[in-house]
């Protein structure tokens, strides 16, 4: 049975390893742990019975308790008439039977104990219910698509999760909690003397490398369900299979996804280290780079020998520009752009185009680029030239400004009166393009005293290099009240 069942599942690998690999069960996903990248999925968000890979969030909830301190793995543990009421899966503890947390995770992670389950869940929350309002709670906060009924698996009608929710709750039992692959590597355990094998034929009957875990299921409504984990090399892939036919069908399709997983993963790392010594990309500017002003920046790509996805981000002077990471994929004229402010400055502008591969590798390509040598200018004009207000009368001033570049420019601007700054109508980052920009200001004649005073709009009253430093003037004659217009 053996040979056969190895024999069966190295056809179906071989069947599918030139191509995507297909299984005939309903639902599944197949997810790299480190990088969470997806490398198969069917009907990865439909929510189905999980059956006692349910045991996965109890699991991971007990192993929260014992960090929080709430108990340890040698904390013993008193079985109550509940969980010894479960049936199913079990190693048939009797009532008041006594047993450490650590032997209770080895029972439920290498037999599916029902028993050992129901009594970890009573002691970490006081009751099964009050555990399974956790179970809940926590796949809501963790933004799961699930629902737990119990903390076993037994209930068809109340327990449900979608493939991928399940592979984010196994990736994250993995990376928050590693001692369970000690228990979930067992291909067996001994309890009161007796023997049980692991659910877990792949592993038991070592039929694929690596593998450490990680929880079988079965009932009449889920089917035959199945969350693996293998690693190789530093590698972690995580297998989720839900619904399969019989509990051969589901190690065969367990173990296509597997070597799947870790054959696609291994043509990535090929792809990856064939860019890391090829990598070419020209970077540009398209028009010129004026001095605080809008400019799209782009990266072209080239010389590669290989393909694959990646994520890319730019740097201008030195410093990360905000907003700019994307995703790419990587490939012969390929190219990667962002908009970008070009900081006032002189000489050349350094960019750079940095490139993260998945496997985290940093490639950077570096460009000094001209900076345009012609400053930037602005037009603009006020609502009037030159008014008289009366004491008791206010006035909305209008002023619109454009840049008298093709281009947006941001740099600080702000009224003022008196050759002062007005409180609170000051920009530092005051955008304006070539089809204008209106702005105002309300002037109250009883805040000004008598006589004669000057309003002004100033643009980069800084003084930032290759922008014009320009002001646009407002005269105003504030009158007393014995004055009246000439």
């Amino acid at each position: 049975m053996k040979k056969l069942l190895a024999l069966l599942g190295a056809l179906l690998v071989l069947g599918t390893s030139a191509g995507a690999v297909d299984v005939a069960a309903p639902s599944a996903l197949l997810m790299e742990k480190e990088t969470g990248a997806v490398l198969y999925a069917k009907n990865e968000h439909e929510k189905l019975e999980p059956a006692s890979v349910t045991k996965i969030m109890t699991i991971l909830l007990t192993m929260e308790a014992i960090d929080s301190g709430q108990m340890s793995y040698d904390t013993v543990i008193t079985a109550s008439a509940h969980a010894c009421s479960m049936g199913g899966s079990q190693i048939w503890l009797k009532e008041n039977e006594q047993l450490s947390v650590s032997d209770m995770l080895k029972a439920v992670c290498v037999v599916s104990a029902n028993d050992c389950a129901v009594a970890l869940a009573e002691t970490v929350a006081g009751s099964e219910d009050a555990f399974v309002e956790r179970m809940n709670e926590t796949a809501a906060q963790w933004g799961l698509n699930a629902h737990f009924a119990d903390s076993f698996g037994f209930q068809d009608d109340g327990n449900a999760v979608s493939p991928r929710s399940m592979a984010l709750l196994a990736q994250r039992l993995i990376a928050d909690h590693p001692r369970i692959l000690d228990y979930s590597s067992l291909p067996e355990a001994t309890f009161q003397g007796k023997t049980f094998l692991s659910t877990n034929t792949l592993l038991r009957e070592n039929m694929v490398e690596g593998i450490d875990g990680l929880k079988t299921g079965t009932t009449d409504g889920a089917g035959c369900c199945f969350t693996g984990t293998a690693q190789r090399e530093g590698r972690r892939i995580i297998t989720v299979v839900m619904g399969s036919a019989s509990h051969a069908a589901r190690m065969w399709e367990s173990q296509a996804l597997l070597e799947y997983g870790f054959s696609c993963r291994q043509a990535r790392e090929n792809a990856w280290s064939a860019i890391e010594g090829s990598l070419h990309a020209d970077l540009s500017a398209q028009g010129p780079l004026w001095a605080q002003t809008e400019a799209t920046l782009s990266a072209s790509f080239s010389g590669l020998t290989a393909e694959a996805g990646a994520r890319v981000h730019w740097e201008v002077d030195g410093l990360p520009v905000e907003g700019s990471e994307t995703p790419i994929w990587l490939m012969n004229g390929a190219v990667a752009e962002a908009t970008v402010l070009v900081p006032a400055g002189e000489g050349p502008l350094p960019v750079a185009l940095v490139v993260t591969l998945p496997n985290g590798v940093l490639l950077r390509q570096e460009a000094e680029l001209e900076r345009a040598s012609e400053p930037v200018t602005f037009t603009g004009r006020m609502g009037a030239r030159r008014l008289e207000l009366y004491p008791e009368t206010s006035l909305r001033i209008p002023f619109r400004v454009r840049c008298d570049r093709d281009t947006y420019s941001v740099i600080p601007a702000g009224w003022y009166l008196d050759g002062e700054p007005i409180p609170l109508f000051q920009n530092a980052a005051f955008r304006v393009g070539p089809e204008g920009r209106t702005s105002g200001y309300t002037l109250v004649g009883e805040e000004l005293a008598p006589g004669e005073h000057l309003l002004e709009f100033r643009l980069n009253p800084g003084a930032l290099p290759g922008v014009e430093q320009a002001s646009f003037p407002l005269e105003i004659l504030t009158l007393s009240d014995l004055e009246t217009a000439a």
